[in-house]
C-alpha cells in the first residue's frame, strides 16, 4: 500500500524536472554582456572572418569577425576585434581615460553623432541590397536609425554591452540586440544581410567586413499520385513536385513503394512502374531532390482496382458476330451498286 502511494509523487518530481529541463533548453539564449561563450549554444545565421589583423592603426577597431543570430522576435549581434573593444588609443585598456578626450567609460563619450568612436551594423532587413536599418553603439549607449543614418527609431535597441578591462575578460567582443517585432524594426528571419563596421576619429582608424547575408533556401514540394489497375500497368508519378527557390529544378526522385524508410529506386524522370502484381492499398513515400541538395518528401496511399473484365465470345456470340458482319458486308455492296 505504501509503495503505490510513493509511486505518484516520484513520477509527478520526475515529469517536473523533464519540463523544467526542457523549458530551460527551450528557453536558452543569448545574454548581452560582452562575453561571447554562450554564442557556442546557437548556430548563427551570420559569421564571417577578416583574416586581416593590423589592417588598422588601432587593434581596438580591427575587426576579426562578425555574427548574427535571429532568436524568437530579437537580432543578436557581435562583433570582435582583435585588440581591446573600446580602445580608443590602443593603450590596451578601455577604461583608463588618461588625457585622451576619445576614450571614456563604455564605448567613450563622443558627439551625440557618435562621431569619436563607435561600432555600427549597416541591415539590409530583406536582401534586396538596399540599407534599410544602421544599428550604432557608442557613448556607452545604443540607437537604431533609419537607413538615412539619423532618423532614430525609439526602443528598438533592447541591449548593447562590452566588458571594460577593470574587470574579467574577454574584452575583444560587442554585443547588440534588436527587437524585430515589427513594431519598431522589421526583419525578415529568413532573408537578411548584416555588415560591420568599427571606426574613431582617434588616428582616423576604420574597420569593416563584407556584406554577409543569410538565407534560409526553401526545400522542393514533393507530389506524389497514382494509377492504373492490375494485372496491367500501374504508374506512380511526381511529375506535380516543385522547386520553391528561383532557379532551382528537381534532379533526382526516390520512390518507397512499400513506405518502409528504404528507398527502393532512383530516377531522374517523374514517373516509373512499382512492382505490384494484386490490388489493394499501397503507402508510397516519395522524396525529391532539387538542385540546391534539398529535398522534399510526400507518402501517399495509392488505390489499386483490379482491371475489368472484358467478356470472352462463346460460339453463339462468334455466330451472332459473323452475322453481324456478314449483314455489314452485304450493305456495303449494295451501297457500291
Amino acid at each position: 500500500m505504501n509503495i503505490k502511494r510513493l509511486r505518484i509523487p516520484i513520477a509527478v518530481v520526475a515529469a517536473m524536472a523533464v519540463l523544467t529541463l526542457l523549458a530551460s533548453s527551450a528557453a536558452a539564449m543569448i545574454t548581452v554582456d560582452g562575453d561571447p561563450t554562450d554564442w557556442s549554444s546557437v548556430t548563427p545565421d551570420i559569421h564571417c572572418t577578416d583574416p586581416d589583423e593590423g589592417d588598422v592603426s588601432i587593434e581596438g577597431y580591427d575587426i576579426s569577425s562578425l555574427w548574427g543570430v535571429i532568436e524568437g522576435n530579437t537580432l543578436y549581434v557581435r562583433i570582435d576585434v582583435y585588440g581591446v573593444a573600446g580602445d580608443a588609443d590602443d593603450d590596451g585598456s578601455n577604461t583608463d581615460i588618461g588625457s585622451s578626450q576619445y576614450e571614456k567609460p563604455g564605448v567613450g563619450e563622443g558627439a551625440p553623432q557618435c562621431s569619436y568612436e563607435q561600432y555600427y551594423v549597416d541591415i539590409d532587413s530583406d536582401n534586396d541590397g538596399d540599407v534599410d536599418y544602421v544599428l550604432n553603439y557608442c557613448k556607452g549607449d545604443s540607437y537604431l536609425f533609419q537607413a538615412d543614418g539619423t532618423t532614430e527609431i525609439p526602443g528598438a535597441v533592447t541591449a548593447a554591452a562590452h566588458r571594460p578591462t577593470s574587470g574579467p575578460g574577454p574584452y575583444h567582443t560587442v554585443e547588440l540586440s534588436v527587437s524585430i517585432d515589427g513594431t519598431n524594426c522589421d526583419i525578415d528571419p529568413d532573408d537578411y544581410c548584416l555588415r560591420g563596421w568599427a571606426d574613431t576619429q582617434a588616428g582616423g582608424a576604420e574597420d569593416n567586413t563584407g556584406k554577409e547575408c543569410y538565407h534560409h533556401m526553401l526545400p522542393p514540394t514533393a507530389v506524389l499520385s497514382g494509377y492504373g489497375c492490375v494485372p496491367g500497368a500501374i504508374t506512380l508519378s511526381g511529375c506535380g513536385s516543385r522547386a520553391n527557390e528561383p532557379g532551382a529544378t528537381i534532379v533526382k526522385y526516390e520512390w518507397d513503394f512499400d513506405n518502409n524508410g528504404v528507398y527502393d529506386e532512383e530516377t531522374s524522370s517523374c514517373t516509373t512502374t512499382p512492382p505490384w502484381t494484386e490490388p489493394g492499398d499501397y503507402t508510397v513515400g516519395l522524396r525529391v531532390t532539387d538542385s540546391n541538395g534539398l529535398t522534399g518528401v510526400d507518402v501517399e496511399t495509392i488505390h489499386v482496382p483490379p482491371c475489368p473484365e472484358v467478356p470472352a465470345i462463346g460460339p453463339i456470340g462468334l455466330v451472332a458476330l459473323v452475322g453481324l458482319l456478314g449483314i455489314f458486308g452485304a450493305g456495303m455492296i449494295v451501297r457500291r451498286r
